[in-house]
């Protein structure tokens, strides 16, 4: 899901206002029996993005090619079209023995990608681009956008047709180098990286296919439904003759979930480690500097070490404390120089989690690095003193150590989790619905039980059950509907229905550090048509927009176990009856909203997770009710059913308004009930 350069924050206004219209693809009439797949490369100079040196990619073969994966690029917060994450595929070579000599990763390696093509919009705005410096990192761009920002009308322009097939997908290729140079850099992304299993002909085929779409490729582009996920896999389901995922084409085609079909379908599998982003590496690092702090606590625990919570503060100088907590035990302890100078060396690379490198002005030298060299310096001097060379001070063998690091903890999520994500999911179960009313004649009561149904397009819980959930710290839910049924009479009456919400905090490694250790805490919200009816009292209460701050207070390894605040402003929308039945009121206005909101995970495997929620909004005026909601939610995965993954859900609601005027009566309604959750994807 992913547009071609960057776009404002209109695009998101305008996301939901434009009917999903059904795809189309085109490759051609058939594919010649056999291709030279060096059409991939053809016309095309790839150079090294460091040196600025060409790279000479070779011929493509079979003979070349050694294997192919995709790569997940995990959601950004740079700009509102990475809110999903982005698919591609690499087809790894063998051309470059150097690389292969050193088991590194080839950078020569080919990515592959279907792009929105939005170049009609750069050229349109590259006149009106001025020169600008942004030295403020902010999600989304929501607060002085920088120069590459559509302006708001071309953004909208651009969105529309990214909805409704007005755009055109072209394919791209670049470098492995590149790729990790515009991701993990520039935007501050992982890769996530899962093999292909294919067999011999199937890795034929597919390379025939791929260079035969270099003259033939014909596709519209749709943001939910053909983007660069779902194009990339039908192309692989054709490419390798699998039908099955050659037609999958969902309403709503997020990149996860298409990576979890071809998990469950054991043509993909999970490869670690991934490819981390400069900021990832910096928290791992922060993790590998804590446990090198208290081994040498436990080592020598008379001397006095540094406090490894400091490293987690936003401060710089609560972290400088650290660099020069380690500087005065060298001092006291000069045989401690191999250990102080390799924390030293853990230092610097912490500091990459507090690093800009995507911004103009980033200073890549911070004061605790710059303190940290000239500390190991000063080791290095003190020791050339007294001895004709330095080759006691061992390397440090840090990329080493994140990639070990950072592959465990994969794995550890990968075990623990389920190769299943929330797309098209639906529940049926049932309800017991109570309500109470205060009047100036008195109090009424109302009980009833009501069979419910429950459909989402796409939906994930922040600390999700899911493997392959898009990031642990975040929460999205996209076109909701919610439907009871009166068991009495028969009825059927809408209960909710929401278009988005959307929680997220920028993840580190999984998890949020609490709100005391800065704004590393603070993660945003916002969402979108979110109705809800109270069939009982005639009322409909919504919200129409809304943006929240979210506070993280609590939070362990994976997310599965959270507390975290919320305080926002929304704009809602409220119709209800006059105490005679006989008119309505329609009132709009402001109301700033309150929450807290936990998750319990009971099991290792997530098989139990207990979430509860406590919402409060007064509303501003005489129009809008004060209102206050509590749910509790207890889903337990009974297991699968064929190709279906199924839970049990049980739940209870409370929600209350009161009214600033004696001509509406306030009223409370709670809610018990059971559900079986059923998840195809």
């Amino acid at each position: 899901m992913h547009l071609k350069g960057k776009i404002s924050w209109a695009f998101l206004f305008s996301v939901f206002g434009v009917f999903l219209t059904a795809p189309t693809v085109s490759y051609g009439q058939g594919i010649p029996v056999t291709i030279d797949a060096s059409t991939l490369v053809e016309n095309i100079r790839f150079y090294n993005p460091i040196s600025g040196r060409p790279i000479n990619i070779g011929k493509i073969s079979d003979k070349t090619v050694t294997g192919f994966e995709l790569l997940y690029a995990t959601p950004g917060t740079g700009d509102i079209s990475e809110v999903a994450g982005h698919l591609m595929l690499r087809i790894k070579l063998n051309n470059n023995p150097e690389a292969e000599a050193n088991h590194e990763e080839n950078p020569n390696d080919l990515v592959i990608s279907f792009l929105a093509d939005t170049r009609e919009f750069q050229s349109i705005n590259s006149a009106a681009i001025t020169p600008k410096q942004q030295c403020q990192k902010n999600w989304f761009n929501l607060v002085d956008g920088n120069q590459q920002d559509l302006h708001p009308m071309h953004s909208i322009v651009q969105s529309l047709k990214g909805l409704t097939g007005g755009l055109d997908t072209r394919m791209d290729v670049q470098s492995l180098a590149y790729t990790l140079k515009v991701y993990t850099i520039e935007e501050d992304r992982n890769l996530l990286r899962y093999r292909l299993n294919l067999s011999p002909q199937q890795k034929i085929n597919l390379l025939e296919h791929l260079a035969f779409l270099t003259h033939h490729h014909k596709a519209d582009y749709y943001f939910f439904s053909q983007n660069c996920a779902s194009i990339l896999v039908s192309v692989l389901g054709k490419g390798i003759k699998n039908e099955e995922i050659a037609r999958f084409h969902p309403i709503i085609s997020a990149p996860n979930s298409l990576v979890a079909l071809l998990v469950r379908r054991g043509l993909a599998e999970p490869v670690t480690p991934g490819f981390y982003s400069y900021r990832k590496k910096g928290y791992l690092a922060k993790k590998i500097l804590q446990q090198k702090i208290s081994q040498l606590e436990e080592a020598h625990p008379t001397l006095n070490w540094p406090d490894a919570s400091a490293l987690k503060s936003t401060h710089i100088a609560k972290r400088k404390k650290v660099i020069q907590n380690i500087a005065h035990l060298y001092q006291n302890n000069p045989t401690l120089y191999q250990q102080t100078y390799e924390l030293a060396t853990w230092v610097q690379e912490a500091e990459l989690a507090y690093s800009h490198k995507d911004l103009v002005c980033e200073l890549y030298t911070s004061e605790i690095s710059a303190e940290a060299r000239e500390f190991q310096q000063q080791i290095l001097h003190n020791l050339s003193a007294n001895r004709s060379n330095t080759d006691f001070i061992k390397h440090v063998k840090k990329d080493e150590a994140i990639k070990n690091l950072g592959g465990l903890l994969e794995r550890a999520d990968y075990s623990s989790g389920i190769p299943y994500t929330k797309l098209l999911s639906y529940s049926l179960g049932f309800n017991r619905y109570h309500t109470y009313k205060e009047s100036k004649i008195g109090t009424h009561e109302n009980q009833k039980t009501n069979l419910n149904f429950d459909g989402v397009l796409f939906h994930q819980e922040m600390g999700s059950p899911s493997s392959l959930a898009m990031q642990r710290t975040s929460r999205v839910t996209l076109g909701r509907l919610s439907i009871d049924i009166n068991a009495s009479d028969e009825t059927l009456k809408l209960n909710s229905f929401t278009v988005l919400k959307l929680s997220k905090f920028r993840d580190q490694l999984g998890k949020t550090s609490g709100f005391w250790h800065g704004t590393s805490s603070i993660g945003f919200g916002l969402s979108l048509l979110d109705i809800h009816h109270h069939e009982n009292e005639k009322m409909t209460n919504g919200r129409i927009a809304g943006a929240e701050l979210l506070y993280g207070l609590l939070s362990s390894g994976f997310n599965e176990h959270y507390l975290y605040a919320a305080s926002g402003i929304n704009w809602d929308w409220q119709k209800l009856p006059t105490e005679d039945k006989t008119t309505f009121h329609t009132n709009t206005g402001v109301r700033p909203l309150a929450g807290i909101y936990s998750l319990i995970t009971l099991n290792k495997k997530r098989k139990i997770q207990v979430r509860n929620q406590i919402e409060f909004s007064p509303g501003l005026g005489q129009g809008l009710s004060r209102q206050l909601s509590a749910n509790a939610k207890i889903n337990y995965r009974i297991g699968r059913y064929q190709q279906h993954l199924i839970y049990l859900n049980i739940f209870a609601e409370y929600q209350r308004h009161d009214f600033n005027t004696t001509a509406l009566t306030d009223f409370s309604e709670s809610k018990i009930g059971i559900s079986v959750e059923i998840n195809s994807f």
